[in-house]
């Protein structure tokens, strides 16, 4: 049955991001969902929509001449389309991070000379 198929993977795909957000809770790890929606389409470099089938697994933009793979591509929108959001919505969080992160960073540093 096509519709309970459909319902055990909407299902698991909720224990999935479940999972996800509470392992980025615990380890003080930020969680974004970002639409999917023409990620693999739209070109990293320059914005143009470069439509394709689904069998094409090579991103060439005719807009900038970039050449990706086209998960690659996508992986380079996603990322834009995650830090977009964390910057507008969290700023004061992002900072926090980056602080955070330069402070781990630098004992790291610190214990290698040791």
């Amino acid at each position: 049955n096509h519709h309970l198929a459909k319902s055990l993977h909407d299902a698991g795909w909720g224990v999935f991001l479940t999972w996800v957000k509470y392992y980025g809770m615990l380890h003080d790890i930020a969680v974004i969902a970002v639409a999917p929606q023409y990620t693999s389409q739209e070109c990293s470099a320059c914005g143009t929509r470069v439509k394709k089938t689904l069998s094409v697994r090579t991103h060439i933009c005719p807009g900038c001449g970039v050449v990706l793979d086209r998960d690659h591509n996508a992986a380079l929108n996603i990322l834009k389309l995650g830090l977009e959001q964390t910057y507008a919505e969290k700023q004061p969080l992002l900072v926090k991070r980056i602080s955070k992160f330069a402070s781990r960073k630098q004992e790291a540093h610190v214990l290698r000379h040791g």
